[in-house]
């Protein structure tokens, strides 16, 4: 199976969701062979006002440093004008998934 690379840098493995704005990949890192989420903007949601808010929302997740957060490492745009971002993977449980039965005094 041929994989698809993103910005002849990032060889996708997996989807691993959908938003609103777009959707996130497990990829590969293909300059340091890291494993890292990469968050890309959908094609319809590339207007100006959307790459706005997704540029805002790397530079305030690039300032925010915390250990229950993901850092984020690039920001890039596509030749098709899509805007992506790449964070920390954690692999995990989906927290949806993972809190459903949970009472509120768990989860907080």
């Amino acid at each position: 199976m041929r994989r698809i690379v993103i910005d002849k840098r990032y060889k996708i493995f997996k989807k691993l969701g959908s938003g609103a704005m777009g959707d996130v990949y497990q990829v590969k890192d293909l300059r340091n062979d890291s494993i890292v989420a990469l968050k890309l903007l959908l094609k319809k949601k590339t207007t100006s006002a959307t790459i706005q808010r997704f540029k805002r929302e790397f530079r305030l997740l690039s300032e925010l440093h915390h250990p229950n957060l993901c850092s984020v490492y690039d920001f890039g745009i596509l030749r098709d004008g899509r805007s992506y971002f790449t964070m920390e993977f954690v692999d995990g449980k989906d927290i949806f998934k993972a809190a459903k039965d949970l009472s509120y005094e768990k989860i907080y």
